[in-house]
């Protein structure tokens, strides 16, 4: 209530009890991934009067990415379909089908679903397994400085450049197009929602071609 005191997680976890009893649409959720969110909104809280952060703000329908996660690591099990393809058996959901792009090792500890600006969905697997990398082979016992700049990522004492992914003048032009045509849209219609969701779509895969350039080049 406003003006009241923050009751915690623990009574926050009583309350939410309370309404699954009373509401049948929190009985069909998972009742560990209610409570997640509720830890989450604990930690901010703390944080927020630990002056780390600003006060918790309400999650937007239309601007905030959904996620949930499962903690009950336990309860998850993990099927291969195809080379590529595998399948979760999530509490509440049952099957989840999804792409692997990693391979799951150790013990399943949660599950957290995510979903980005695009609308397409994520899963995030958390392992007990601790993957050591492997040395580059002759860098033992060596090092260099690293100079970080505007127009080359990263230029290092021994002359070696890292030089950024910039849009080239097509990809510019395009983003121009697509940005224009939200400006002729009506507001509020579903054709600005679609015009949005190409923009979006645009910074995304921009995006991702930068993170997969910088993983390449501090991989190699």
């Amino acid at each position: 209530e406003k003006g009241g005191k923050y009751p915690g997680y623990g009574p926050l976890c009583k309350k939410l009890t309370e309404w699954r009893a009373e509401k049948d649409w929190l009985r069909t959720g998972n009742a560990q991934a209610q409570q997640q969110a509720l830890v989450d909104l604990d930690h901010a809280y703390q944080r927020f009067f630990k002056k780390l952060g600003k006060f918790p703000a309400k999650k937007s329908r239309k601007k905030s990415s959904p996620s949930m996660r499962f903690p009950q690591g336990s309860a998850i099990t993990l099927s291969k379909l195809s080379k590529k393809d595998s399948s979760l058996n999530l509490p509440k959901l049952g099957q989840v089908r999804f792409r692997q792009s990693t391979p799951v090792e150790g013990h399943i500890r949660s599950v957290t679903l995510k979903r980005d600006r695009v609308f397409n969905w994520h899963v995030v697997v958390i392992t007990d397994r601790v993957k050591a990398y492997p040395a580059v082979p002759g860098s033992a016992g060596k090092s260099v400085g690293i100079d970080m700049g505007v127009a080359r990522t990263a230029t290092l004492s021994d002359g070696t450049r890292f030089d950024v992914l910039v849009p080239t003048k097509k990809d510019e032009a395009h983003l121009a197009r697509l940005q224009r045509r939200v400006s002729r849209r009506q507001i509020g219609s579903k054709r600005r929602d679609r015009a949005r969701l190409a923009v979006a779509k645009f910074h995304l895969n921009h995006h991702n071609r930068r993170k997969d350039t910088l993983h390449k080049q501090s991989t190699r």
